[in-house]
């Protein structure tokens, strides 16, 4: 009965709507371009404003979509924010950071490889988000930056990786960090590891302390 809708008007342009359990639903206006949405409980959007943006979003829950350059921008952050998570790198302070790491990116992550092609063009896009930001360091500081972000991806996002089961785009990002700056590679290590890695010192004099993990790849 209320399968179709037809409307044109002179402040929201035209719409037209397929409602089969509201499946369907394509609009242009003048105001904000066009939108076309499908919704499988919440699965696919995709939309092109005036400016010639696009946006395409697909979330396994059903929750709010975001766009794929907010998705890099939050997976790119987990890398390139790396001063206050650093600062906080220490023995005391290591474990606490890292949990609260886990809880601000865990999730993103997650849909980000669950939604992606492969984990492997994945890793290809973040790390093209993070040379871009190297370039626009100068050239005495964009060493230091870099380090900066190899440090992060050693310390934080690929432990978090693991202990997520997401071991394989740790991998692949791994090899894409690789294959990109071959004399500038890195190992995957548990966070235990990590975080038993700690020196500790009693009156002065450092206590090593036991390995029962060693690095897994």
């Amino acid at each position: 009965d209320s399968d179709m809708k037809i409307s044109n008007s002179m402040d929201s342009g035209m719409q037209i709507t397929n409602s089969m359990d509201s499946d369907m639903k394509i609009s242009n206006s003048m105001d904000s371009g066009m939108q076309i949405t499908k919704n499988m409980d919440g699965d696919m959007q995709l939309s092109k404003n005036m400016d010639g943006d696009m946006k395409i979003s697909k979330n396994m829950d059903g929750d709010v979509p975001i766009t794929n350059a907010e998705t890099i921008q939050i997976l790119s952050a987990a890398v390139q924010d790396s001063k206050p998570w650093m600062e906080r790198f220490t023995r005391q302070q290591y474990p606490d950071a890292f949990r609260e790491y886990q809880n601000h990116y865990a999730l993103p992550y997650r849909n980000a490889i669950h939604n992606a092609d492969s984990p492997e063009h994945l890793a290809k896009i973040l790390l093209d988000a993070l040379e871009q930001g190297w370039k626009t360091e100068s050239f005495w500081r964009r060493s230091t930056r870099i380090f900066a972000e190899k440090q992060m991806v050693v310390v934080y996002l690929a432990p978090m990786l693991a202990d997520a089961g997401e071991k394989t785009f740790a991998h692949c990002l791994r090899d894409e960090w690789c294959r990109r700056r071959p004399k500038d590679h890195w190992k995957i290590a548990p966070y235990e590891t990590i975080r038993d890695s700690f020196r500790t010192t009693i009156m002065g004099i450092v206590v090593e302390p036991r390995h029962t993990e060693t690095e897994d790849d």
